[in-house]
């Protein structure tokens, strides 16, 4: 293979076919012949003699061709090049919100479902949160705008599992405008999904109450904290940030908050 280097990058074990480029104002005699650079000193008098690009034959050489100026690399660079453009695929919220306000509702009957199990004192169906929660980050990787729409949806019946999809919801897309990969957007989306699970273990009545709690209603209402803890304690998949979400997600950056009371300082973010 013939490539075209500029003398700066010449070393010995290159073969030179050409000389392809000299300066006149140094030697009025043109260098035209070819042969294996041995060694530095040939590289200085070519040097000397004016000599500012060659063409290597590296077919001849006794090195390999520079990284550079290898065809693979110039396919990867020509490769990486395209890619954006490929994955610049946009979605309007028309078309996503179509697909997103028939999931939604979904979700919604799966999670009041599970919310019942969980009531009941059944266990705990974490795949179908994982599958909830990949559904979100999709939808808002494709079109943030049209889940947020639908977070707009109000029905008091229905507060408990609708709040937890919104949460993963915002999450997602507060996220994901912050820059977060999206592994990291499904961890959050989970985390949001799981941090209220324990209110299901709550008494429903206290939950409900339309006028003030006592102090005694609100210390079992702190519980719920604890609660959803143990309950997704030794699932598969729980990760660490799903963990610190649970934990923390009443406390306050003024050190007010439940169960620790930690402030600014101490609470973590991803």
């Amino acid at each position: 293979m013939l490539i075209t280097l500029p003398i700066s990058e010449l070393v010995p074990g290159m073969f030179v076919d050409n000389v392809t480029k000299q300066h006149e104002s140094i030697s009025s005699i043109k260098i035209k012949t070819s042969g294996l650079v041995r060694d530095k000193s040939i590289i200085k008098r070519l040097v000397t003699e004016g000599v500012l690009e060659l063409l290597i034959d590296f077919t001849k050489s006794d090195v390999e061709i520079p990284a550079k100026y290898k065809p693979q690399n110039k396919a990867k660079v020509a490769s990486s090049q395209e890619k954006p453009a490929k994955a610049a695929v946009a979605i309007t919220v028309e078309q996503e919100f179509a697909k997103a306000s028939v999931s939604y509702e979904q979700h919604n009957r799966k999670i009041q479902a599970l919310y019942g199990d969980l009531i009941a004192g059944l266990a705990l169906n974490i795949n179908v949160l994982d599958e909830i929660a990949g559904e979100i980050v999709a939808s808002v990787f494709r079109n943030p705008n049209a889940m947020t729409i639908l977070t707009r949806l109000k029905d008091k019946h229905s507060y408990n599992w609708r709040h937890m999809i919104n949460c993963a919801i915002f999450a997602a897309v507060f996220a994901k405008y912050l820059g977060y990969d999206e592994p990291t957007v499904q961890q959050l989306a989970m985390g949001a999904l799981l941090h209220d699970l324990g209110q299901a273990k709550v008494p429903q009545g206290i939950l409900s109450k339309q006028t003030k709690v006592t102090n005694n209603e609100f210390a079992a209402i702190k519980k719920h904290v604890v609660q959803s803890l143990g309950l997704v304690k030794g699932e598969k998949g729980i990760t660490p940030l799903m963990l610190d979400m649970i934990v923390n997600h009443h406390e306050r950056l003024d050190g007010s908050g439940y169960p620790r009371g930690l402030n600014a300082e101490k609470l973590s973010r991803p």
